[in-house]
């Protein structure tokens, strides 16, 4: 069975030979035709990048490391107030994926205003995106992800010890075949933050978001009454594994995103 069956790879937008003949009427096809001939270790960052008018930061999202949240508080920034709904589908407001693309890449590459992201720990982040995905099946990449793992003998009846070393193979499967071209919610967080060609001014972690995301207010200039509405939520969070790691995952985990350990120094 081809690649294309047994994985899902984040193409981003698909490359249709229609644009070549709309470019000249068609303001998406020439939109299109652009971000496709972004190379695609730049493709994949800029497509992940959050921004809003008036808002004197942007934000790029590392999937699986409190991007609902940090997404949240750009929108809040703007309006005072919290969308109701999926954030990831907000284009009134928030500069996102097609519509905010190239507006976005001119702000990251010349650097126009301070960028901020967050990391997490491999593991937890692995374990996050597996209990989101494939368990509590609450993200819109369920359906696809479950059709493609299929082929690695994923099923429902399993116990979920199975589950998720089947989830490791369909990983390690994804990242060997294209690094950058997996799921953002798994494909490793050097790629996803493109840290070797962006200078982010700040780069948080997961494990002390309270701490780190004053540094983010600040760099949103969200004002006392903003923060402290702001400082107890928390959204779209993953319910908690049923399981514990063992000794063996964690050294096959590690081995697939050793780039993140080094460059984020987790240990």
């Amino acid at each position: 069975m081809g690649a294309e069956k047994t994985i899902w790879f984040d193409e981003f937008p698909p490359r249709r030979w229609q644009d070549v003949f709309r470019y000249p009427f068609s303001r998406k096809s020439r939109r299109n035709l652009r971000i496709n001939g972004t190379p695609t270790e730049k493709k994949i960052v800029y497509k992940l990048l959050v921004s809003a008018t008036g808002v004197p930061a942007i934000l790029l999202k590392n999937y699986k490391c409190g991007c609902s949240t940090l997404s949240q508080a750009v929108y809040f920034a703007r309006t005072g107030r919290f969308f109701d709904g999926d954030i990831h589908h907000e284009n009134d407001v928030l500069r996102q994926y097609f519509k905010g693309f190239l507006i976005n890449r001119d702000i990251l590459s010349n650097r126009r205003m301070p960028s901020f992201t967050f990391t997490r720990h491999p593991e937890t982040r692995v374990i996050s995106a597996f209990q989101n995905i494939l368990l509590d099946k609450k993200n819109g990449q369920s359906p696809v992800t479950l059709r493609a793992i299929a082929s690695h003998g994923f099923r429902e009846d399993l116990p979920v010890a199975a589950k998720f070393e089947i989830f490791l193979d369909y990983v390690e499967t994804s990242i060997s075949r294209d690094a950058l071209l997996t799921d953002p919610h798994w494909r490793r967080q050097v790629d996803n933050i493109g840290l070797a060609f962006c200078r982010h001014d700040f780069i948080g972690r997961i494990e002390r978001f309270r701490e780190d995301f004053s540094r983010v207010a600040e760099l949103l200039a969200l004002d006392a009454k903003k923060r402290s509405a702001f400082s107890e939520r928390y959204f779209n969070r993953s319910s908690e594994p049923g399981f514990q790691l063992t000794p063996a995952q964690k050294r096959r985990i590690r081995e697939i995103y050793l780039p993140d350990f080094e460059a984020f120094s987790y240990d």
